[in-house]
């Protein structure tokens, strides 16, 4: 029978630790296992619930002081943190943090004009050829006034597709308006230049953000009755968007053409731009439409819809506005009748 060796208490201690690694990484494994089991998202679910419990409770048993002292701490709290880390940097640094805060603002608040440029761009490219000749049909349509494109006529498609990206009686966002307006952007701008017409400057937004409340004091006492007649106009109510369209100037449009985006209550005008300004910078048409309505503050969260133009009517867009019967009986009425021209005499 042969002799088993004996083992040495130091190879004993080695698999004892060894049994001991696996036996804690098994019970590692577990916990890890068990945060996905049915029992854990239980667990979480009655977290949540319990916390929302006490908050309510905490609400319930509180004043309406305690609440807004208590949002206004949290506040402060936030701010001096925001404070103290700004004291704490460097200049090098300072200067860092505050241009990306600048740009990540600027990609955030004009996603919308990048998205629209985009649109633009694809649709030049698939109707290269016939671009121009396109235009030109949506420029005669702003001339007589038309609100709608007949199905029959050539390229429908691509004409009621640059129409609805032009044309504002066409478009389906908040964008839209019922003038003939033509949108000017860095595309259309040139085949509407050299044309006389009306610019307005259409914005539009949140109504909590344009509405005119009598609870809040304008900024400025000699701006923000634009708002006021919106509400006389049309209800609106909290959460809906709206578009504030504003006759902003008139003459040859181009690139040089001025645009009022700043008057006071009397309409007189306060501040203008070119239209290649505008185009180049509409965080400025944004800035002076907000500080027009007597609400600066609302910059940040307004939506530029840029300069649109309505072309004056030609020779056959004067033919297509013909006066309706009902004036031209009135008119009628006012040379033929005896009294009217007694009291004129």
């Amino acid at each position: 029978m042969a002799h088993r060796r004996g083992k040495s208490s130091r190879e004993i201690r080695k698999r004892r630790e060894k049994r001991h690694a696996f036996v804690r990484a098994m019970i590692k494994l577990r916990k890890e296992l068990q945060k996905h089991t049915i029992n854990a998202l239980k667990r979480e679910y009655r977290e949540q619930k319990w916390k929302i419990r006490t908050t309510y409770l905490y609400y319930r048993n509180s004043t309406i002081t305690d609440i807004f002292r208590d949002i206004w701490f949290d506040r402060y709290h936030d701010l001096m943190e925001t404070y103290r880390a700004f004291r704490e940097m460097d200049l090098k640094t300072y200067v860092k943090t505050i241009l990306k805060l600048i740009i990540k603002g600027h990609s955030i608040r004009f996603d919308y004009r990048r998205q629209y440029t985009k649109e633009e761009v694809e649709l030049y490219l698939m109707y290269l050829d016939k671009w121009l000749q396109h235009m030109e049909f949506i420029k005669r349509m702003s001339e007589t006034a038309y609100l709608g494109i007949k199905p029959d006529i050539p390229d429908f498609g691509a004409v009621l597709g640059l129409a609805e990206l032009y044309y504002a009686p066409l478009r389906h966002d908040e964008c839209h308006s019922t003038a003939s307006a033509i949108k000017v952007t860095d595309l259309s701008i040139k085949i509407l230049t050299g044309h006389k017409g009306t610019a307005y400057v259409i914005i539009s937004g949140a109504f909590e953000h344009i509405g005119w409340n009598p609870y809040t004091r304008r900024a400025d006492t000699n701006h923000g009755i634009e708002p006021f007649f919106i509400i006389l106009m049309g209800k609106k109510r909290k959460g809906e968007r709206l578009s504030l369209k504003i006759g902003s100037g008139a003459g040859v449009i181009g690139k040089d053409m001025k645009v009022v985006l700043c008057s006071n209550n009397l309409r007189i005008p306060e501040e203008e731009l070119t239209i290649k300004q505008i185009l180049d910078n509409p965080n400025e048409l944004l800035r002076l439409r907000a500080e027009s309505i007597g609400m600066p503050e609302s910059a940040t969260k307004l939506k530029p819809c840029s300069v649109y133009v309505v072309l004056r009517p030609t020779e056959y867009g004067r033919d297509r506005r013909r006066e309706i019967k009902i004036i031209q009986g009135m008119r009628f009425w006012e040379k033929t009748d005896k009294t009217y021209f007694k009291n004129i005499i």
